[in-house]
C-alpha cells in the first residue's frame, strides 16, 4: 500500500522538540484555525479532518483575530495559522494580537524566516518552490503539501494513541 505521507521530505517542524507535546495535547485542547486567500481552503480542510476525528475545533475566516476575541466568549489553547508567506497582512495581525496571550501558536508555511514561523510555537515548514509568487499565479505543491502534511501529523498522532493505549 502506498503512503505518500512519507514519501518525500516536504515538511519540516521547528523547533522539533514542539511536536511530541502538540500531539499529546490535541484532544485536550481547544483549537482555532485560520486561513485566508488560498490557505483558507488548507484551513477548512484541517478544520474538517478535525471534526471528523473528535477534536474541539473552531474555523475562523474572519481576518481579525481581536474583534474575533472581544465578540466570543470562548478561549482557545492553541491557535493555527495556515499562511504560505508567513507574511501576509492577516497572519501578521493575529500574530500581533496574539502577542503577550497565553495561547499556542501553530503554523503552517512555506517560508521558515517568516515572522509567522518566527513566532510560532509550533512551525510546519511546507516546501515551497514558488516562494515569491505572492498572487500564487503559478503551478505550486506548496498546498498539496500542506494536506499531505496534516496527513503525515495526524498518523503520527493515531500511532501515539495507540501506544499510549
Amino acid at each position: 500500500k502506498l503512503d505518500v505521507t512519507n514519501d518525500i521530505d516536504y515538511m519540516s517542524v521547528q523547533p522539533k522538540e514542539a511536536l511530541t507535546p502538540l500531539l499529546a495535547s490535541l484532544k485536550q485542547q481547544r483549537i482555532l484555525i485560520h486561513g485566508s486567500g488560498f490557505s483558507q481552503l488548507i484551513a477548512q480542510y484541517i478544520y474538517n479532518k478535525f471534526l471528523v476525528t473528535g477534536v474541539n475545533a473552531s474555523l475562523a475566516l474572519w481576518p481579525d483575530y481581536e474583534i474575533l476575541e472581544q465578540k466570543n466568549a470562548a478561549c482557545f489553547d492553541s491557535i493555527w495559522i495556515i499562511s504560505k508567506s508567513g507574511r501576509s497582512s492577516s497572519a501578521l495581525n493575529w500574530v500581533k494580537a496574539l502577542e503577550g496571550k497565553e495561547i499556542n501558536l501553530v503554523c503552517f508555511t512555506g517560508d521558515y524566516q517568516s515572522p509567522l514561523a518566527q513566532a510560532a510555537d509550533t512551525a510546519f515548514i511546507i516546501h515551497d518552490p514558488q516562494k515569491f509568487d505572492d498572487d500564487i499565479y503559478w503551478s505550486n505543491p506548496f498546498f498539496g503539501y500542506c494536506i499531505l502534511g496534516f496527513e503525515r501529523l495526524l498518523k503520527m498522532w493515531f500511532t501515539s494513541l495507540r501506544s499510549n493505549s
